[in-house]
């Protein structure tokens, strides 16, 4: 499937505008986003207010709901005289697929001009329940890679903190007939929730920062930056640091493949670049445009592109420019989503720490195993785009 930013590109090279048409297949966008968390996190109350919310805004919402709770309310339980607990997750793992695959076809079905699809947990969670090693084998039996499923399908995560980290006096199991952990358990779970979602390219972590109407209004905020109301901004702060090893150190994380190139654009002020992302020799690719409204603060527009568009794109790289290439260490600290980048290509050694906000002035906390040299988050000379320029270019 070609874009129409895809398809622009070949106008430019001046290809036969009727072969573009034939080719260029436009399909409706529809954005897939997970609320996920720990026991007693929000996610019921979470799903109503944004519906009413994004109504308001003239959203039809579809809300895919929690399969786990769905079959053990109609008694199908991870228990040995009903389902032993891999084949229970093997169940969740099916039933989550098939209900989001229906609600995906569905949405493309509807006339609304303006449409999302909200998970109430993802194919991941499974994964937090699951013994070790169940849910790859469990993916693997579904032909389905674990790149494809955390960052393939869904374009945000957003995940809500147990109350029983930080809001322990709220904590309660009235309220969900599948909710069974204790404070200590529940603890437990969110953050083995949590950490299986490590590594997507857009989570977003909701703590107990605040009382839970700011809660609310934290999660519809970060929700409506990944939808563009009004405009997709992205903020963020970039540091460069002392090199590190995180694998020595035993800190978790996802280690994630990127390769990423700049193409030619007809405005000056705009900054078109592909990327191909994974782990495990599985791979998603993507295509994005930015443009800068102010310093650290863009208007930031990605789609999933093919594998197709992704090789072909590549003929397009901005000159003077190399592909960069580098390996990006994704981990959680103090309720912050860190991504670590370590350039191969051309850049290699160089260490840079980032972090993507909601809020200009949002809080940061830097690792205290982390050594920051400075920050370069307004350095134009550290941006991806000149990292990829030809040394000899600099």
């Amino acid at each position: 499937m070609l874009t129409y930013r895809t398809a622009r590109i070949l106008a430019e090279k001046n290809f036969d505008s009727k072969i573009i048409k034939e080719i260029c297949i436009v399909e409706k966008h529809i954005p897939v986003v997970v609320l996920t968390g720990g026991p007693c996190a929000g996610k019921t109350t979470g799903l109503c207010y944004l519906q009413e919310k994004l109504a308001n805004l003239g959203f039809h919402v579809f809300t895919v709901p929690e399969a786990p709770t769905l079959l053990m309310s109609g008694g199908i339980t991870p228990k040995e005289n009903v389902l032993s607990l891999p084949d229970f997750q093997k169940s969740v793992f099916r039933l989550m697929r098939i209900m989001e695959d229906e609600f995906k076809q569905a949405a493309q079905g509807t006339s609304s001009g303006k449409s999302i699809i909200i998970c109430d947990r993802g194919l991941m969670d499974t994964k937090a329940y699951a013994p070790d090693g169940l849910f790859e084998t469990i993916a693997s039996g579904e032909s389905m890679s674990v790149t494809e499923l955390r960052d393939g399908r869904y374009d945000a995560v957003f995940h809500l903190r147990t109350a029983a980290l930080g809001a322990e006096e709220y904590y309660t199991l009235a309220n969900n007939v599948a909710r069974f952990e204790s404070v200590e358990e529940a603890r437990i779970v969110d953050e083995k929730t949590l950490q299986a979602w490590v590594g997507h390219p857009h989570l977003k972590i909701i703590d107990n920062a605040t009382d839970f109407e700011g809660k609310m209004k934290r999660l519809l905020q970060g929700l409506c930056r990944v939808l563009g109301i009004p405009v997709p901004l992205e903020i963020e702060r970039k540091f460069l640091i002392d090199p590190i090893d995180l694998e020595k150190m035993n800190i978790l994380h996802q280690a994630i493949e990127i390769e990423q190139v700049y193409l030619i654009s007809r405005n000056p002020d705009e900054e078109i670049r592909v990327r191909k992302r994974g782990q495990n020799g599985t791979f998603v690719y993507y295509q994005t445009m930015k443009r800068a409204l102010r310093p650290s603060v863009r208007v930031e527009v990605e789609h999933r592109i093919s594998e197709a568009e992704y090789e072909w794109s590549l003929r397009y790289r901005l000159p003077d420019t190399a592909m960069l290439r580098k390996r990006r260490f994704c981990f959680t600290f103090d309720n912050q989503y860190f991504e670590l980048d370590v350039l191969e290509e051309p850049r290699k050694g160089l260490y840079l720490l980032e972090i993507e906000l909601t809020e200009e002035n949002e809080r940061i906390t830097i690792p205290p195993f982390i050594n920051v040299v400075k920050e370069v988050t307004n350095d134009s000379s550290f941006s991806n785009c000149s990292l990829a320029s030809h040394p000899l270019k600099r």
